[in-house]
């Protein structure tokens, strides 16, 4: 097939900010932690290695797949439901 013949469309941008938002993050998993939890709380996986991040979902944003967003947060542990975020303090 020829490129000429391939209708590439570029995926939609769905909303653009001028300045990236500032968003908090709800920890789900906590750095070290060998247990998964999705948003609701239920364990999902137990990892036989540790996660090496705290990890954790946006509240009020939606990733392209329909679930919360998800975000990996670069600090020293954090205990699992911590808010994390600018009005957080973190």
């Amino acid at each position: 097939m020829r490129m000429s013949n391939f209708n590439y469309k570029p995926y939609p941008i769905q909303r653009a900010f001028s300045e990236p938002p500032e968003v908090e993050v709800v920890i789900e998993i906590p750095l070290v932690s060998f247990l998964k939890r999705g948003s609701t709380g239920h364990i999902d996986l137990i990892s036989p290695f540790p996660y090496p991040f705290n990890y954790g979902s946006v509240p009020n944003f939606l990733g392209f797949e329909g679930d919360l967003l998800d975000m990996l947060i670069l600090s020293p542990w954090l205990p699992l439901g911590t808010l994390s975020g600018p009005k957080a303090g973190c």
